[in-house]
Formats: structure tokens, sequence, C-alpha cells
């Protein structure tokens, strides 16, 4: 197993390996995000990981290892995104989202306060998202609340308002800082 590690230790997988050792005994949920990563890099490098794999199966063994730990707090995100009239940059930060997370690790509500930029109907085909749409603008704070009662009980919640100004999402930042 090390022998593969260290071979692969360029790619992302082996780094979040890696790292997924370094923080069991500092951080048992950033140990695990760190796992978690590790598999879904893998899959991107490999094109999947439903096969038999010493790798593999020992990320998915410290998960399992870790899920059973008393301290163990890792949630599902809820990443909410409310925007009006941004289709360009609301379809940057979805597929930046979409390219960095597992897809098992959130989920995604999307609140349109009225645009009228035919973003819609491109979500409308999004399996993926849960869409919020106002037939008027209520603003933020109410496109905050809509997101929070579609989301999940158990989620974290974290928010990006594409409004006014562009945004670059970069969600291992987001998982770093929620779980540091």
């Amino acid at each position: 197993m090390e022998k593969y590690i260290k071979k692969t230790v360029d790619k992302q997988s082996g780094l979040y390996h890696t790292l997924g050792k370094e923080y069991k005994s500092l951080n048992i949920n950033q140990s695990y995000l760190c796992y978690e990563n590790a598999l879904y890099h893998y899959s991107k490098e490999h094109g999947r990981i439903d096969f038999v794999d010493d790798f593999v199966d020992q990320c998915k063994a410290e998960l399992e290892y870790i899920k059973q730990c008393p301290e163990f707090a890792v949630k599902k995100m809820a990443i909410i995104i409310l925007f009006y009239n941004n289709a360009d940059i609301t379809k940057e930060c979805i597929y930046s989202i979409r390219k960095s997370c597992s897809p098992d690790i959130y989920e995604l509500i999307v609140v349109d306060n009225a645009s009228s930029d035919g973003m819609r109907d491109w979500l409308k085909t999004q399996e993926d998202i849960k869409l919020i749409e106002n037939n008027e603008n209520l603003g933020f704070p109410y496109g905050c609340n809509q997101g929070i009662a579609a989301a999940d009980a158990d989620s974290d919640m974290f928010y990006f308002s594409l409004w006014k100004q562009s945004i670059q999402c970069n969600t291992r930042e987001i998982q770093a800082a929620a779980y540091n």
C-alpha cells in the first residue's frame, strides 16, 4: 500500500490520503474529509472506484472507522446560491462546486429572484439542483430563508449571493473552514 501511495503522491488522491492519515490524530472530521476527497479525486483520475483496489479499500475502511468515532460530526453541506440576472457567474460557480466536491457531500440549492436572463431554463435541466423560482425579486434575506427551508435539516449552510459582482467559488476553502 505505501508503495502505491508513494507512486501517486503527486496526484491529488495520494495527497488527500496522506493528509487523512496526518489529521487522524488531530481532527477526525478533517481526516474524514481528506479520505473522502482522496476517493473522489481517485475516481476522477481513474474513471471509477467500483473495482477492488488496495487504495480504494483502505480509504473506505478509514471512512467507516472514522464514522464510528464519538467525535465524528461531518455533515452534508447545503450550498445555497442566490442570484439575479447573473447567468454566466452562476454557471461558473455551479461548475466550480461540481468540479471541486464529491456530489455525496453537498446539496445545491439555487434561489432565482426573478431573473430575466434565461438561466431558469438551464437550471431546470440540472438534476442535482433544488431550484426555487421567485416571480419577483424578494431580496437577499427572504431568499436566504427560502434556501434554508429547502435544505436538509442536518446540513451545514453556505451562501453565495450572485447579484452585483462576480465571485470565485473555491469549495475546498469552504470545506476547510467548515471543519477547522
